[in-house]
């Protein structure tokens, strides 16, 4: 992928290196953001939006654009990107996780123990998360969502990572299966969301 972009069945990726693609990229997570219509502002959305690529730059992250070939000629049909889970989120995760654990043992001490990053849910080495998964309606049905996870994860591997992270609303049911069929795990919190039937899920990237 380094090398150049991906032709196969139709569609073709490529990682997004220049304002034109930085802007593709916006096009599409806006429409995501209409589609979900929930309030993003706690994720810094507009901020994000404004700095591309901000998080997602490279070396240690990455933003892949789905593109498909119609009639009237090639169309951005999809994106997701990758980035290292913040420090906060690390911070959240802990936390998370030994309120669990002392949940479990009936004890309360969880601030006490929140502070090595692997209580209870075993999270190890380096850790990204996969952010802004969509395709646009008229381009589903041709497994791009797939793809587009499976070509993230490869780049994940190769950018030195041993686990990646992501959340998602359990309303979309479609994208949930994906996940599970990648081989993503339910996890706890690794980070504070307010919406409710938010659902997080986790996978080793080790082989």
């Amino acid at each position: 992928m380094a090398n150049g972009d991906i032709n196969t069945n139709g569609y073709t990726l490529r990682v997004a290196r220049t304002a034109q693609d930085f802007q593709s990229f916006r096009e599409i997570v806006l429409d995501f953001h209409h589609f979900l219509n929930v309030d993003l502002s706690f994720q810094n959305f507009e901020g994000e939006m404004a700095g591309l690529p901000g998080c997602y730059a490279q070396p240690d992250g990455a933003i892949l654009i789905a593109s498909v070939m119609t009639e009237s000629g090639s169309r951005d049909a999809g994106a997701v990107a990758v980035r290292p889970l913040p420090e906060k989120a690390k911070s959240w995760q802990s936390i998370a996780a030994a309120a669990a654990a002392a949940e479990d043992s009936g004890t309360s001490n969880a601030g006490e123990n929140g502070s090595d990053g692997e209580v209870s849910q075993g999270w190890h080495g380096r850790i990204c998360e996969m952010k802004r998964l969509y395709v646009r309606p008229e381009f589903r049905g041709l497994q791009l969502g797939r793809v587009l996870c499976e070509e993230l994860i490869r780049l994940s591997r190769e950018m030195g990572y041993d686990e990646m992270v992501l959340d998602t609303l359990d309303r979309l049911k479609s994208a949930g299966r994906t996940y599970e069929n990648l081989g993503f795990e339910q996890c706890g919190p690794y980070y504070h969301n307010p919406h409710p039937g938010v659902i997080y899920w986790r996978k080793s990237l080790k082989i």
